[in-house]
Order: structure tokens, then C-alpha cells, then sequence
């Protein structure tokens, strides 16, 4: 019979028919889409409904349903789809992976399974799947340890991996076995509820080894049994958790309704609503009092004539002073120090719960200012009353603790000629370590050499995920800082301090940027080119090199600055400037032609041709052999003998770009 009345609308339109001619599409429960020339063949008795989206879905619950429209549509009703994923053991090199086939409406304690078994692991420690891009934990709750967002047994598949290119799973928290799985396509004609195993590359590890970074050598191996994996698969047969599925249902149910609720509501408030979002944006661009105190600080700064200040105990404690932050600069302070912020929260709580991390981690502060900034605080500090004249040295260091509260300060009428009263918060004297000259010389000795290693990362990658940091970085110097640790240092110190940027993709993923690349541009290449790639491993000594050597380490690179002060005779400082501008520009990953048309200013086509053509071999030489952050860390020359291709089809000059150009006819 011809589908009739039984799909309804969840609010006022209760009980009004709706024609089939409406039904936007026709899906079964999990999803896949049925052809509406088969609605009539099914009883409309056995049908429910999804409205959302100004769309109408039908959807089809029950098993007879499902079996009906598969018989009218000629399709093997024992068949279910399967879910193809490749597990890769993430940093094993070369790369250790398993490529395997599982059944529909499992759970991950199911799957959790099936990657002990194709990796030979013994089951003997604890594991957990991570969601990154949803900061979602999945794993075995309970009495000890009830941390976990899902519990494994009981959360299907389907909740997340449908819409996820890839999540993790870790094994032994003290080795930290962490295996990346992408979900690579779903199989429809997939039959069973075993898993299968179907392409495997590496052999497996020896348990309670260190983990990859020092359990992958060739005695910690162990041969891999293809065959006998695969019997193991076979005797696996997981139920079919159609209750946990009629459960997520519900939940996708009850979330469409509560989207079509709020739907209606933005369409009753719509101007209201409008008008709110006017407000927000002009929130989110007012300057908070923070920026304006600092504004105001750098004015009376750049005043002409002399200048004082005065250093008095003030009546606002560090927290009242965080007040002055906007709402969006106290979080990102949370985010920088690695603490949890809940959403709700409010500047209040945010503020208070930094004041109270700054009095239990004083040593924090010291991340934010110089060594020699430190010193001139603390002589601020102790000034009690006096007046002194304004150098300028001062400036940075009034700025950051006007910026995180530790002093607010007072600015004077240009034309009073008085003081600037710099107030030290009520409770300043807790934000200032009780340690020795001789420990704080201890703790900048630490701050300046985790400094420099972290900036010769960033000058050697350019671009680079924040984790892949600190894994790289534990495993070129040998060093074990925990993770929060290190990226409260790169954030805290790194980020505040401008040594670089940190931009984020929508999924959360987090990358460190040197200042003055194109991250965006960048990370669009590395799409194209190195997805999927591990980053260059550089020794302590190549970093080193990199960043304070680099004419030294690639003789190109001195070969293009002898051309610009030898052949071109350019001044130094503006050869300099000029080859720094070309690295970026090749950092950045843009053509010959871009490079050229970036160093305009040399009029090259005055010059003589041998000139120009000697300039663009030199450049061209650099491009080859620069390592770019696209290609994670390695040069064209590099990445082409891995991928076997000319390094000269890596974004380097396009022939049609250059056909009028008579250097290129020449060169070549």
C-alpha cells in the first residue's frame, strides 16, 4: 500500500497528513539510503519518522521492514555491511600496520579485540580509544578508575567513527603502544559477524619493552603468524548490538527534535536573535581594559622628554586585576597553562582559578619574562615609593605584568609632568618563588636551553602538530617532559613571548607556525604532498646547525648570498633581508615564479640576462635542498627519492609561467 499519513511532524503539525511527494529521501536506521520507488511496497504500519532540516526522512526501524524493502530491492538479506579500517602502530619505522575488515553494530570493547589479536598483544595492560578531534576517552570503567567519557562495552562504532578520518588506540599506558585507525570505506557486501584480516605489513612487538621508541629493535620482534591471526578472526563472532543501535537511534531521534525545537524557536526570535549576535560580535571586537591599560602604558612610554615612575603596594589583588582580561583572553591564559575550562564558566570563575594557579605554580611566571626581565621586576618590586627615571628597558617587563596582573598602573596627564604609579597587587608578594639568585639562575639555565631547543624545532620545521613536537622533541634529546608540561612551556613561553604562532584546524588539531609563514597555505600542501607521512627525524646537531649555521649546511643557500652581494652588489643588510624573505617564500612552499615576483625590487630586467639567470639557479638550488615545512620537515630532493619522482614536480616552476621569460629559455 501507498505510504499515507503516518509521517508527522514532531510539534504543531501533530496528526497533518504529509504526501510522499515530500519525502526529501528514504533511509534504513543505519543510515543508507533506499529507493523511493520501493515505499509502496512497505507497510506504512512498520514505518517511523525523522523531521529536521526542513526535510522529511523516512527512516525504517524494525527487521521485517528492513528485510522487505531488501527483497523488493533484489539484495541478499543474510549480507550486512563491514567496515574497513587500516591500523597503523604510530612512529614504528618502517611502518607497522594491519588492514582489517569488520562487521556492522560492534563496540569498541569488539574491536578492542580484534587489534589484540592481528598485533599478537597478550591483553595484559590497559588500553583506551581517543576521539581527538571530540577530546573523547572510551575504555573500561571501574571502581579504580571511572575517567572515561564512554564505556566501551556498551558504545557502538557507529556513535563516532562514521563521521572521524581517524582515531586512536592505546595500549599499556606505560609503553604507550599508540595504533592510529583510519576508517577507509565501508564494504555493503560484507556477510558474518567475524572480522577479517586482509593486508598486514610489519611484525609484531615484544610486550613490556619500552615502547616504540625503544622496544623497535630487532630482538623486541617477533614474526608475524598471517594464517594463524586469521583463524583467530574466524572463531570471533560478534552478536549483532541491534539494543545499543535502537539506543542511538533514540539519541539521533530526541537530537533532531530538540534541533527542529530550536529551529523554531531562531525562526520565532529571529530578530531578537539578530540583534543578540550583533552584540556578540561587537563584544568580541571591544578592546578588553587589559589592552587599553597597556595602550596607555605604551603611550606615556614614547612620550617625549624624561620620565618617572613610582612603585607603590596597591589595594587590588592579582585576581581583580585578571578582571580587567576579556572573557576570551582569560581562556586562552586556561588554555596556555593546560588547565580544564568548563564552558559555563564565567569570568569570575576563570579568573580565580588562574589567581590560584599563579599562587601555586609561581614558578610559571617565570616562563613569561626574560631572565633580565625578572630581575628588573623584582627591583620594581621593591622600589616602595621611590622614584626613578623611565629608561625604556622597562616597557616589555610593565607590560607583561600589567598583563597578568601583577601590577596595575596609574598614567599621569601629559601635561601634570607627574609620575607613572606602577600599583604591585595586594597579594604580589605570593606570585614571586621563594628560591635563591642561585636557583633562579638554576631555573633560567633550564628555561634558556628548552628555549633554544624548541626554537631550533621551529626553525627547521617551520610547521609542525603540537604533539608530533613533543614527541619529536623527547626523542631527539633524550629528554621526558610530560606532555601538559611541554606545551604549557610552548604556549606560556613560545606563544606569549611571539617566538611563534599557533594556529588550529576546526577539528582541534593544533599546529606550531614560525613567524612569518602562511600556516594556512602550508597545511594545504601538506594535504596534497605528505599526509599520512611521519616528520623528518633531525639530530640535535642538524637543528643546531639549521638555526645558527644555515650558510654553512647548505652550500646553495651561500651560493644565493654571494649572488646578491657579489654579483647584484647589494648592501649586507639588505641581502639579508632579502634572503630571509626568499626562505620564508620557500618555507611558505611558492613557486619560482612567486619568488621572483616577491624580489621585484631588484628590476631584474635591467640587469644583465646572466645576471638574472645566475640569481634563478641559485634560488632554484636553494628550493631544492631547503627542508619545507609541506613536506614535514624535508627538502624536494628528499621527498622526491622517497616517492620516486622528480623533486622538479613538487611546487617548483611551472614552464607555462615562465614561457615569456628569456632568463628561462637561457638557463635552460
Amino acid at each position: 500500500m501507498m505510504l499515507k499519513s503516518v509521517l508527522r511532524f514532531v510539534f504543531d503539525n501533530i496528526g497533518s497528513p504529509l504526501s510522499s511527494k515530500k519525502i526529501a529521501d528514504t533511509m534504513t536506521s543505519d543510515g543508507r539510503k533506499i529507493d523511493t520507488k520501493t515505499v509502496g511496497k512497505i507497510d506504512s504500519s512498520e514505518v517511523d519518522f525523522v523531521a529536521s532540516d526542513g526535510k522529511t526522512h523516512l527512516v525504517l526501524q524494525s527487521s521485517p521492514v528492513l528485510e522487505s524493502y531488501q527483497k523488493a530491492a533484489g539484495k541478499d538479506v543474510s549480507k550486512m555491511p563491514g567496515y574497513v579500517f587500516k591500523i597503523m602502530l604510530e612512529d614504528s619505522h618502517p611502518p607497522v600496520w594491519r588492514r582489517v575488515l569488520v562487521p556492522e553494530k560492534i563496540t569498541f570493547y569488539d574491536l578492542h579485540r580484534v587489534i589484540q589479536t592481528v598485533f599478537g598483544w597478550d591483553d595484559e595492560h590497559l588500553h583506551s580509544f581517543s576521539i581527538p578531534s571530540q577530546r573523547i576517552q572510551i575504555g573500561q570503567n571501574d571502581d579504580d578508575w571511572s575517567e572515561y567519557d564512554y564505556e566501551e562495552t556498551e558504545t557502538l562504532l557507529e556513535q563516532f567513527i562514521l563521521g572521524q578520518k581517524s582515531f586512536r588506540y592505546t595500549y599499556d599506558f606505560g609503553d604507550d603502544w599508540i595504533h592510529k585507525i583510519t576508517f577507509e570505506k565501508e564494504d555493503p557486501e560484507y556477510s558474518g559477524r567475524s572480522p577479517v584480516l586482509l593486508k598486514v605489513k610489519g611484525d609484531n612487538f615484544e610486550e613490556d619493552t619500552g615502547g616504540v621508541w625503544f622496544g623497535d629493535t630487532p630482538e623486541n620482534r617477533r614474526p608475524l603468524d598471517a594464517e594463524k591471526v586469521k583463524d583467530k578472526l574466524r572463531r570471533m563472532n560478534f552478536p549483532r548490538r541491534d539494543d545499543l543501535a535502537a539506543k542511538l537511534e533514540d539519541l539521533n531521534a530526541l537530537q533532531a527534535k530538540l534541533q527542529d525545537t530550536l529551529k523554531k524557536v531562531e525562526d520565532f526570535f529571529s530578530q531578537d536573535l539578530e540583534s543578540m549576535r550583533t552584540e556578540q560580535l561587537q563584544k568580541a571586537h571591544e578592546i578588553s581594559p587589559m589592552a587599553e591599560k597597556v595602550n596607555a602604558w605604551k603611550k606615556f612610554a614614547d612620550r617625549a622628554g624624561a620620565k618617572t615612575l613610582k612603585c607603590v603596594r596597591g589595594s587590588r589583588t592579582n585576581e581583580q586585576l585578571l578582571l580587567d582580561l576579556s572573557e576570551q583572553e582569560l581562556k586562552d591564559y586556561c588554555k596556555y597553562l593546560q588547565i580544564p575550562v568548563v564552558y559555563s564558566w564565567g569570568k569570575e570563575k576563570l579568573a580565580g582559578t588562574l589567581a590560584n594557579t599563579f599562587r601555586e605554580h609561581p614558578e610559571y611566571l617565570m616562563y613569561v619574562f626574560f631572565e633580565d626581565e625578572w630581575k628588573e621586576l623584582k627591583y620594581l618590586r621593591n622600589l616602595n615609593r621611590k622614584e626613578i627615571k623611565f629608561s625604556g628597558k622597562d616597557l616589555d617587563t610593565v607590560i607583561k605584568a600589567l598583563a597578568l596582573g601583577i601590577m596595575h598602573v596609574n598614567i599621569p596627564d601629559e601635561t601634570e609632568g607627574a609620575a607613572a604609579v606602577l600599583e604591585l597587587a595586594a597579594d604580589g608578594e605570593n606570585l614571586f618563588p621563594a628560591v635563591t639568585p642561585k636557583e633562579t639562575r638554576e631555573r633560567y639555565r633550564h628555561i634558556r636551553s628548552l628555549s633554544d631547543k624548541l626554537g631550533e624545532m621551529i626553525l627547521s620545521y617551520g610547521m609542525i602538530e603540537i604533539h608530533s613536537m613533543h614527541t619529536l622533541f623527547c626523542k631527539i634529546n633524550q629528554e621526558n617532559p610530560e606532555e601538559a608540561d611541554f606545551f604549557r612551556f610552548l604556549y606560556w613561553h613560545a606563544r606569549f613571548n611571539n617566538m611563534l604562532q599557533t594556529v588550529y584546524l576546526a577539528d582541534g588539531t593544533c599546529f606550531a607556525v614560525m613567524d612569518g609563514l602562511d600556516p594556512r597555505r602550508i597545511f594545504q600542501d601538506m594535504t596534497k604532498y605528505s599526509e599520512g607521512m611521519d616528520y623528518r627525524i633531525f639530530t640535535q646537531n642538524e637543528l643546531y646547525a639549521n638555526a645558527k649555521t644555515p650558510l654553512y649546511v647548505y652550500p646553495e643557500l651561500e651560493s644565493l648570498y654571494s649572488s646578491l652581494t657579489g654579483s647584484l652588489r647589494l648592501p649586507v643588510p639588505f641581502a639579508e633581508e632579502l634572503l630571509t624573505d626568499i626562505s620564508h617564500g620557500i618555507m611558505d612552499g611558492c613557486t619560482l615564479k612567486e619568488i621572483f615576483d616577491s624580489i621585484s625590487a631588484l628590476n631584474l630586467d635591467e640587469k644583465p640576462l646572466d645576471l638574472t639567470c645566475e640569481l634563478w639557479e641559485a634560488v632554484s638550488g636553494v628550493m631544492l635542498v631547503f627542508p619545507v615545512p609541506m613536506l614535514k620537515g624535508r627538502s624536494r630532493t628528499e621527498y622526491a627519492a622517497i616517492k620516486k619522482i622528480s623533486p622538479w614536480d613538487i611546487r617548483m616552476a611551472d614552464d607555462a609561467a615562465f614561457e615569456n621569460t628569456s632568463a628561462l629559455r637561457m638557463c635552460k
